[in-house]
């Protein structure tokens, strides 16, 4: 299987998820995906996705096609297997079956969940709002292991995320 087991977090990422590092550090040892943080209502990030109707069911949509075609070789690993399983024990209102099975791979489409221009939208601490895009690091032709980073969308966005103390050119990267 590709992966998408969360091995590390840093400062800048509990911040910007508001999420205690004793949480993470718990988390952590559970071997989570992204894909864990979207559905599950429980872990906080579910409801933060959802801030105008459809934004959350896109980045689920989204982030579905990503597993399932990253992993498109490896779906008899028990890798896989486990993760998938984990992911459809959660229960019918979180909604993961329902997308994971209109999610499909199968036939030649243009999709817009592959859209390099897709901007998810958060909401942070309070009323705070922000949207960013994600950018995935490897190295070289390595896909694991890899960094998600996320980068602010807009000129608003670059404000409320160095409101927060995260690194953007207005807070000089963070050195302010």
């Amino acid at each position: 299987m590709r992966n998408w087991v969360i091995k590390e977090v840093n400062d800048h990422i509990l911040t910007f998820l508001n999420l205690p590092i004793e949480k993470a550090r718990a988390l952590l040892a559970q071997e989570i995906t992204v894909l864990h943080f979207i559905f599950d209502p429980n872990l906080g990030l579910r409801q933060k996705l959802d801030c105008h109707p459809g934004d959350w069911k896109a980045t689920a949509q989204r982030n579905i096609y990503g597993f399932k075609l990253t992993n498109l070789l490896t779906r008899q690993e028990a890798d896989y297997i486990k993760v998938v399983n984990q992911l459809h024990s959660l229960p019918l209102e979180t909604g993961f079956k329902d997308v994971w099975d209109k999610v499909r791979i199968d036939r030649m489409q243009i999709s817009p969940f592959t859209d390099a221009e897709y901007i998810t939208s958060i909401r942070l601490k309070g009323d705070l709002f922000a949207r960013f895009n994600s950018l995935h690091i490897q190295h070289g032709d390595i896909a694991y292991p890899a960094i998600l980073a996320y980068i602010p969308a807009d000129s608003p966005s670059r404000e409320v995320f160095a409101s927060l103390g995260l690194p953007v050119p207005e807070n000089n990267w963070g050195t302010h």
